[in-house]
């Protein structure tokens, strides 16, 4: 998988019912911050109660951990790897008077 598709695989498949989702960026987030703090993957791994290869997917990007195992990375790291996903907006105009026309959407000089 290349680095933008894994992203993009990464970020759906983390999404759930509650609206919350792993942050873009995650598993080099992850990786960097354990870096910082002396960790190695065992002893991440042994702190989260995982094995040390799920470590190693969660870090390279193969694996995605459930939301719950996230929030335990996050009090060991120190980090927000999760957050609220963004509704995006999408106007839809009404069948009166009031629509919106393609005008409404242009800057005005």
């Amino acid at each position: 998988m290349h680095q933008g598709h894994q992203a993009a695989h990464q970020h759906h498949a983390a999404s759930t019912e509650s609206g919350e989702r792993l942050i873009m960026g995650f598993a080099e987030t992850v990786r960097k911050q354990r870096g910082k703090l002396g960790l190695t993957q065992e002893a991440f791994a042994r702190m989260l109660a995982e094995r040390e290869s799920v470590v190693q997917k969660m870090e390279s990007g193969t694996y995605v951990p459930s939301l719950e195992v996230a929030r335990k990375m996050e009090r060991i790291l120190k980090i927000k790897l999760i957050e609220q996903e963004k509704e995006e907006a999408i106007i839809m105009p009404q069948a009166s008077s009031s629509a919106y026309t393609l005008g409404d959407f242009l800057k005005k000089r």
